[in-house]
């Protein structure tokens, strides 16, 4: 399922910001209370902060194919076809 959800990330050219990514970590080392350091620590490694940019894409892919389902058919006659 990665793969599929990296080639949508591709495809529709998203992106994680430095700014998402900066805010996410800040969120994620808040949340961790008592533990904060040992979260901070984590991030600290370039390989974490890849991990976490690698997944961050791959949420937005997810919500983009949500988009994608939730959006509706429309009927056409195709007296309709040939103005669009």
């Amino acid at each position: 399922a990665r793969f599929i959800l990296d080639a949508v990330a591709k495809a529709e050219s998203l992106e994680v910001t430095e700014d998402e990514l900066r805010n996410e970590v800040r969120r994620q080392i808040a949340a961790a209370g008592a533990s904060a350091d040992r979260v901070r620590q984590y991030f600290a490694d370039r390989g974490a902060i890849l991990q976490l940019h690698g997944n961050m894409l791959r949420d937005k892919a997810m919500q983009r194919i949500i988009e994608f389902s939730a959006q509706r058919d429309e009927q056409v006659d195709k007296g309709e076809l040939a103005e669009r």
